[in-house]
C-alpha cells in the first residue's frame, strides 16, 4: 500500500466513523435546542415582541435568550427590526 492508499483508507474511515456517529454536527450543523426552536415558534407567531415580552411569555429570563435568538438570526431565521433600546423580532 503507497502513502496515497494509505491516506485515502484512513480519510474513507474516518469519515464512515464521523458520519455514524454524529450526523447532525456534520460540517459545523447541529441541531436546534428547545428554547431556539419556542424562540422561533414564538417569533413567528407573535412578530414583533422585544426580548423582554418574549422572555415572559416562554417563562425564561431575558439573558436566556441572547444565545438563541443571535443563532436564529445568524441562520436566518428571524431579524431584527428597530434601533437600539426598542429592538424588536420578527420571522424573516
Amino acid at each position: 500500500m503507497n502513502a496515497f492508499q494509505h491516506f485515502a483508507a484512513q480519510h474513507a474511515a474516518l469519515h464512515a466513523r464521523h458520519v455514524l456517529d454524529e450526523p447532525a454536527r456534520r460540517a459545523g450543523r447541529r441541531p436546534p435546542s428547545d428554547i431556539e426552536r419556542k424562540t422561533f415558534e414564538h417569533v413567528r407567531a407573535h412578530g414583533g415582541r422585544t426580548v423582554a415580552e418574549i422572555a415572559n411569555a416562554l417563562g425564561v429570563k431575558s439573558p436566556e435568550l441572547y444565545a438563541p435568538l443571535q443563532r436564529l438570526k445568524t441562520l436566518g431565521h428571524i431579524k431584527p427590526n428597530g434601533t437600539s433600546g426598542a429592538i424588536t423580532w420578527r420571522a424573516a
